[in-house]
Order: C-alpha cells, then sequence, then structure tokens
C-alpha cells in the first residue's frame, strides 16, 4: 500500500500537547522495584523513587540524562513557538498545534532546509523522545518510557494527513 493514495483521514481525537514532560501514571520505584514511586524527579520527571534512600542511590546514574532531559524539553517549547504563527504556502497563518492539526509536514533529513522551523520542531521532540528511551532503560524507569510514548503519538497526530515514508519511521523507532 505505500505508495498508494489513502482515502480521507479521520478528524483528530487526540488533545495534543507542544511537548509532554510528565505523566500521572503510577510506577514502582525505579531502585528497588518494590515500593511505589511516590518522589518523582523534579527536573525531569521521567523517574520515581520510593523513598530519598533509592533517590541517592541513583543519583550519578541519572544526573545526565536528567539534565538532557530537561534541556530538551526547553529546547521542544522553543522550537514550537514559531509553528504557533505558521504561515502556509496560500499565505494564510495557522497554529499548527490547533488550528490544522494534522497537517504538520514531515520533514526529511535530505529536505536541504535546516532552518525550517518545523524541521527544527520535529527533530528537537525526536530528540526528546532518544532521551526518555534511554533514561527508560538506563534508570528502569516506566514513566520515561509513557512520557516517551505521549510524545511520539503528539507527533503522529501533528502528521496524521501527511504521509511517512519508510526510513522516517524507522528512524523514529
Amino acid at each position: 500500500m505505500y505508495g498508494d493514495q489513502f482515502s480521507e483521514s479521520l478528524p483528530a481525537v487526540r488533545k495534543v500537547s507542544i511537548v509532554c514532560s510528565e505523566t500521572k501514571t503510577e510506577s514502582q520505584c525505579s531502585v528497588c522495584f518494590v515500593k511505589k514511586g511516590q518522589i518523582t524527579c523534579w527536573f525531569c520527571q521521567a523517574v520515581r523513587y520510593c523513598g530519598s534512600k533509592c533517590k541517592k542511590q541513583q543519583r550519578l546514574k541519572h544526573e545526565h540524562w536528567c539534565k538532557e532531559i530537561t534541556k530538551a524539553v526547553e529546547e521542544v517549547k522553543a522550537r514550537a513557538e514559531p509553528l504557533k504563527a505558521y504561515k502556509l504556502p496560500d499565505n494564510s497563518i495557522v497554529n499548527l498545534f490547533q488550528d490544522n492539526l494534522g497537517m504538520l509536514p514531515i520533514p526529511s533529513y535530505f529536505s536541504g532546509n535546516l532552518d525550517n522551523p518545523v524541521f527544527l520542531y520535529y527533530f528537537a521532540r525526536i530528540e526528546l523522545i532518544h532521551a526518555l528511551k534511554t533514561v527508560g532503560r538506563l534508570n528502569n524507569s516506566k514513566i520515561a518510557y509513557d512520557i516517551a510514548a505521549e510524545n511520539f503519538l503528539d507527533l503522529m497526530a501533528l502528521s496524521y494527513n501527511t504521509r511517512m515514508r519508510k526510513d522516517q519511521v524507522s528512524d523514529l523507532m
């Protein structure tokens, strides 16, 4: 079916956020796996601990990636600003997060225009997803994976009316 025309898309049912940086999902402690995670990392919001003892035990392992996630979230927010008043080819101005949901053009590595605000936003969000996946793996954090998945779903909702090439899908995984 790749390369064929698709039928008209259904309307979006997902409320998209500019960036997803936290979740209300409950999870076990990322260190002991026995108790419920009560303390969420204040900076990255991607790891939970049952208490200060487990938090201290994982501090060194978590610190670098915590900073990476925090920076990535700020980068996504900054890169989203131009897309709130995005100029379409017909010269109309839309907020791609509200007015034109589903129409975020999927940038290509080979498009040649690395200054394109869509490209910059899209890849900032992909970098955030990768950082969250890394924290999920290194810190045994279910919520880091949940936040990564929410960000991925938002990108899909933002671009569901555009067509993704096979190489773009594999780049996201």
